[in-house]
């Protein structure tokens, strides 16, 4: 009974010695010699190995006449060649086989000295022989590639073989046919993609993956390429969730939605972290709940975005175009890729951050212990600021029991829905944005945030997420703790708007006693600067004042007002 060898597949390639030289018969009795009639005249000779009676080999013939035709049919220079590796496939039998499946290339059995020219190959001079169907293929300069795959569903491997033995010429340099659909392509972000990928699309066809950013026939495109497109992946993992990601990212958002600015097609990309096509509200709240720890990541979005044209300003943002136009140069040949939410840090594309103000913004925690025996800690400003548009904080407590968090834009409608507070094993997140995007002034001793706890703490702002705020400019400041643990009264001051009439009312404390109060709305304007405890207010419209103490001590406090019209 005749032994069947069937393939199996290997990715690995080996070049090994040149192809020793033969001379073959066809069943047609015509006479091909190996180095004479191809090889010597520039050819490249694709072998397949085969016997008659073998079920892969027949199965798989209808696919290698398909690549024949696409090669050029033997009229360019590429040639087939068909080879029996068993003594008993006679002339008769080749026939047979070759009148079953429309052989046209030179094919031959035992009768024309196919067995002695597959011996080489069947004896591993160029690698282990893995049985029929296989394949070689032979560079003019007669260098082998062995086994080269091909299946029916894949012939990339094949044709990029191929492609690259026709770099090669006789007398062994590069060069070959001029590659008439060469192309190339520019990643101008920073980050660079994993994989560029060129494929049919619309016919579903294999993935061809470009070695490097430009395309010269390393593989074949056919003459009708209209179906082909290119896309980029970029596949790495991101280790830290809310790497690059801050409240800066939710502010650009915020004012593109605004219409302040406007958005270059990668900030589009990487701002869509829903995955709907679009920049909406939504994508803030995402990337809120990442940076917030509410979400590991993002969980619509892998982990970074993909953008043609990542310069151009509000267009439709694709991660995929057509090769026709990259070789016909109808379209820039420029990509981007970069971490999803990392809206704010791309702006220039090369890691280029916003502007640091000079000086940090100090705070300072004030601790006050309560009649139940639990401690109230307030983070308040130690210092003026101006046209603040948002904030982040990550403050460390070492401990879980944290209760009654609230922070400044409680009651407030200036300051509306857009603050967010997460307590977090051992840390406490506070987020912070303008939801004008205009910038507000804050003033020394505002409070930002306060909580309560069960014990004594001591508090630190996070080392491992940054603390910072995002002014109207662009530009950011980093909060540092100046001085904790002071303790006060809370109780020291208590005022009221009765319509138009600010009463003042104090503790009674003998120890500290005010000596002035100040009275100054959200714009910075001073309504009055005076030692009494009752005053008229001119009817402004305003809604929110801060009111600054000064005691005999030299203390100051400042608090927030609301007054209803």
């Amino acid at each position: 009974m005749k032994n069947l060898f069937l393939l199996v597949l290997c990715p690995l390639i080996v070049f090994a010695k040149k192809a020793p030289d033969f001379t073959i018969t066809d069943y047609k009795k015509q006479v091909h010699k190996l180095y004479e009639d191809y090889l010597n005249k520039d050819k490249v000779v694709v072998i397949k190995f085969f016997f008659v009676d073998c079920p892969p080999c027949n199965s798989l013939a209808p696919y290698v006449k398909t690549a024949y035709t696409r090669w050029g049919s033997g009229a360019n220079r590429v040639e087939f060649i068909e080879l029996s590796t068993q003594n008993w496939d006679d002339d008769s039998a080749i026939k047979r086989y070759a009148d079953l499946h429309g052989v046209t290339y030179p094919i031959a059995g035992f009768d024309g000295g196919a067995y002695e020219a597959t011996a080489p190959y069947k004896a591993g001079t160029f690698g282990t022989f893995y049985g029929t169907p296989s394949f070689a293929v032979i560079s003019p300069d007669g260098e082998v590639s062995y086994p080269v795959q091909f299946s029916a569903t894949n012939q990339v491997a094949f044709d990029t073989a191929v492609a690259r033995a026709l770099r090669v010429t006789n007398g062994g340099g590069t060069g070959g046919n001029e590659c008439t659909k060469a192309f190339s392509i520019s990643t101008v972000t920073q980050l660079k993609p994993t994989q560029i990928i060129v494929q049919d699309l619309v016919h579903a066809g294999p993935e061809y993956v470009m070695l490097k950013d430009s395309y010269n026939c390393e593989f074949i495109l056919p003459q009708n390429s209209a179906d082909y497109s290119l896309y980029i992946k970029n596949t790495n993992v991101v280790s830290n969730p809310i790497a690059g990601i801050t409240t800066a990212d939710v502010l650009a958002i915020q004012k593109f939605l605004l219409g302040i600015t406007s958005m270059n097609n990668m900030q589009l990309a990487v701002a869509d972290v829903t995955g709907n096509g679009s920049v909406t509200v939504s994508d803030m709240v995402e990337i809120r709940k990442v940076i917030l720890g509410v979400n590991r990541d993002f969980t619509r979005v892998s982990s970074y975005a993909v953008c043609h044209n990542p310069k151009g300003l509000n267009q439709v943002v694709t991660g995929q175009v057509k090769v026709d136009d990259l070789i016909s140069k109808k379209i820039n040949n420029e990509f981007g890729t970069w971490r999803y939410g990392d809206v704010n840090d791309i702006t220039y594309f090369k890691n280029e951050i916003s502007t640091t103000r000079a000086s940090d913004i100090p705070l300072k925690i004030v601790e006050t212990k309560l009649t139940n025996n639990k401690y109230k800690y307030s983070v308040i400003l130690n210092a003026d600021i101006q046209k603040i548009a948002g904030f982040q904080m990550f403050l460390s407590t070492g401990v879980n029991n944290i209760n009654n968090i609230s922070n400044f834009q409680t009651n407030s409608t200036l300051f509306g829905f857009d603050g967010f507070i997460s307590n977090l094993k051992s840390e406490i997140r506070a987020l912070w944005s303008d939801p004008n995007a205009s910038g507000i002034d804050l003033i020394k001793d505002f409070e930002l945030l306060s909580f309560e706890s069960n014990t004594k703490l001591t508090l630190n702002l996070s080392t491992t997420s940054p603390s910072e705020v995002y002014f109207e400019d662009g530009s950011e400041g980093k909060f540092s703790l100046s001085q904790s643990a002071e303790n006060v009264d809370p109780k020291r001051i208590i005022a009221n708007f009765e319509k138009d009439m600010l009463y003042i009312f104090t503790d009674q404390n003998k120890e500290t006693i005010p000596t002035n109060f100040e009275l100054i709305d959200l714009s910075g304007n001073k309504i009055f600067s005076s030692k009494e405890f009752v005053h008229r207010i001119p009817s402004t419209g305003a809604t929110i004042y801060f009111l600054r103490t000064t005691y005999n001590n030299g203390e100051v406090k400042t608090q927030k007002l609301f007054k209803q019209n």
